[in-house]
């Protein structure tokens, strides 16, 4: 787990409550266990969202290529890798195509 994270955003519920203490003229507190496991569970779902959402590619572009993808990789498991030679060979077609027109 990020201490880092944990701790900035115990940092932050620590400030809120000071906020609301302030404003409210109360005397909220949180104990100090209570505020770390609350925090520690804030930045275990922080970095699950990241984790998942920068990891996963829903762009147009993702979702036609996913299908080809997994045939590729079907392929491949049973040795052969022409599909996927061909698909390199287009792209450096391509790309060599674009340093000739410049």
């Amino acid at each position: 787990m990020n201490k880092t994270l944990a701790t900035a955003i115990a940092s932050a519920i620590a400030f809120i409550l000071l906020v609301i203490n302030t404003i409210a003229g109360t005397n909220f507190t949180i104990p100090e266990d209570v505020l770390s496991s609350i925090a520690v569970l804030l930045a275990a779902g922080i970095m699950w969202f990241i984790s998942h959402y920068w990891n996963q590619d829903y762009s147009t572009i993702a979702k036609r290529i996913t299908p080809l993808m997994r045939k590729m990789k079907e392929l491949e498991k049973a040795g052969d890798l022409r599909l996927l030679d061909k698909i390199q060979n287009v792209i450096d077609e391509y790309e060599r195509g674009d340093e000739n027109d410049d």
